[in-house]
């Protein structure tokens, strides 16, 4: 069958179809390429918030060891209160930090972190406390200086910094991972987008002059048939 032989609305849909799929393939693809894009961004800004919550983690508990030896030395409750404002925020984050953690190898170092404060709370913070709440002022000095000078601080900070290390370490690490897949895909896009931009220009051209060649055929005959 020749092409003289379809109607006019059939030449002009053959000319309209192939550009129109063109444009609903870009469309789709661009919509999940897109959705990649910004799931990877997402990640992105989750894993820098991770890290920051994790140095919170640490600011906090720093606060409470501060707090605590203040208040254990002078026993000045201002220091007491830095250290409840400090255990607070410490929980708060922590709990944070698990609720949006789903990496199962970083909750576990979450766990051993929270564990690791709550032995200190136990063994360090709870004994000095009775010591100074509950001993007489003529044995307390005595007492305290024995108590402190066990440095039970050290040995359970010491496995807090490895533990929050180790976290940041692993965020940091994975952080690289997931700027390198926004990036991945943000070109991918961008190829998706330029590609089929220009196969649709490429398909769409001969296109147009094929409907410009059908019109005009059109309207010759239109004119001819008035003419006779």
């Amino acid at each position: 069958m020749r092409l003289a032989d379809f109607r006019l609305r059939s030449k002009i849909m053959f000319g309209a179809v192939p550009p129109l799929i063109l444009l609903v393939m870009l469309s789709v693809l661009s919509y999940y390429t897109l959705q990649s894009l910004l799931t990877a961004i997402a990640l992105v800004d989750k894993t820098h918030g991770s890290i920051e919550q994790a140095k919170e983690l640490e600011r906090s508990a720093l606060r409470m060891q501060s707090g605590i030896w203040g208040y254990l030395v002078t026993g000045d409750e201002r220091f007491l209160d830095d250290y409840k404002g400090g255990e607070e925020k410490f929980n708060q984050v922590m709990k944070r930090l698990k609720s949006t953690m789903s990496i199962e190898s970083q909750r576990d170092i979450l766990n051993a972190t929270n564990g690791i404060i709550q032995e200190w709370k136990k063994k360090a913070v709870k004994p000095g406390l009775q010591i100074r709440e509950t001993v007489s002022a003529a044995e307390l000095m005595s007492q305290l200086d024995a108590f402190l000078g066990m440095r039970l601080d050290k040995e359970y900070f010491d496995k807090f910094w490895a533990q929050t290390s180790k976290f940041v370490k692993q965020e940091t690490a994975l952080l690289k991972e997931r700027k390198k897949d926004a990036h991945s895909s943000g070109a991918a896009m961008a190829k998706i987008l330029v590609i089929g931009t220009l196969a649709i220009q490429v398909v769409a051209k001969p296109q147009i002059h094929f409907r410009k060649v059908i019109m005009t055929q059109a309207s010759w005959k239109k004119a001819t048939n008035i003419l006779i």
